[in-house]
Parts: structure tokens; sequence; C-alpha cells
């Protein structure tokens, strides 16, 4: 009993980060669309704590970039946390080694790959930027989130070895 008040409050926390980081895709997307369309002096506030102003003076190539790194990042967060919460959702503790909690897995370590992947080039990118003259820096976690995926990666191989393992199982029985 006390295992389902857990995961009930898991799967609370979840869905509550879950819905902050689609609120700050939307966010971004919006603002990076009043930024060129509607008023350039959103650029001033687009991401909080950085004011891209200097990067569309560089160049406005270079500011569809990094914002597009920026959003792309925040989007696939909120695609890993929808992954979680819908293994949250699937997960039964009496047969916990079904096809679809390993296929959801492996869609989670790919998803952490890539924002591990995409968050080495935003930094790679803004450190280039750096060396042009800019004082801008995006902390993304890219080391963090390389880990994560391989952690995954592992977990995703260990659930399809135990679906294996228990439809041998059944089979016997």
């Amino acid at each position: 009993m006390k295992e389902k008040h857990v995961f009930g409050l898991l799967k609370l926390i979840v869905w509550v980060i879950f819905l902050g980081l689609c609120v700050k895709t939307g966010a971004l997307i919006t603002s990076f669309g009043v930024s060129l369309w509607v008023n350039p002096q959103a650029v001033y506030d687009l991401y909080p704590g950085i004011s891209l102003e200097s990067i569309i003076k560089f160049g406005f190539i270079h500011y569809l970039i990094i914002v597009w790194l920026i959003i792309s990042i925040s989007a696939m967060k909120a695609y890993l946390f929808f992954l979680l919460l819908k293994t949250l959702l699937k997960l039964d503790l009496s047969n916990p080694f079904e096809q679809t909690l390993a296929d959801l897995m492996q869609k989670m370590s790919l998803t952490a790959f890539h924002i591990g992947i995409t968050a080495v080039i935003i930094k790679e990118y803004s450190k280039w930027l750096v060396n042009q003259l800019l004082q801008f820096k995006i902390e993304s976690g890219e080391v963090e989130y390389l880990f994560f995926a391989a952690i995954l990666y592992v977990l995703a191989r260990i659930f399809k070895r135990g679906i294996l393992l228990q439809s041998e199982n059944e089979l016997t029985i």
C-alpha cells in the first residue's frame, strides 16, 4: 500500500515538471515569435538571465541558431518527462517486465542522449560566440544528460532481458 502512495506522489511530481517544461517551451517559442515579428525589445528578456541583444547585433543567423537550440533542449526535456510519465502510468509492479516499458525506456535513453548532444553543441557554439567578442554563456548540463542516457540504455537492456526471462518462465509453468 505504501508503494502506491509513493508512486502516486512520484506521478504527481512528474506531471508538475512535465507541465512546467511545456509552459517554459511554449513561453520561449512565444517570446521568440514576439522578438521577430512584434517587438524587437523582447530580445532582452527572451531567456531568463541572458540578454540576447549582443547576439542579434552580431548576426541574426546566430540569434536564430541559439534560440532554436535553447527551444530544442527545452522541448526535448518536456518530451523526456512525457515518456517518464507514460512509463510510470504503464508500470505494474506485479509484472514489471513488459515490452512497452522497455521500449519507453529506450526512447527515454535516446531522448536524454539527444539532449546531451544538443547541450554540447550549444556549449561549444556559445564558446565560439564568446571568442567572437561576445559576453554570452549558457549552462546546459550536457554531461549529466549523456550520463543519464547511458544509465537508461543499460536499464532498457536489463528490461529486455527480464522480458525474455519472464516469458520463458511463463512457458515453463
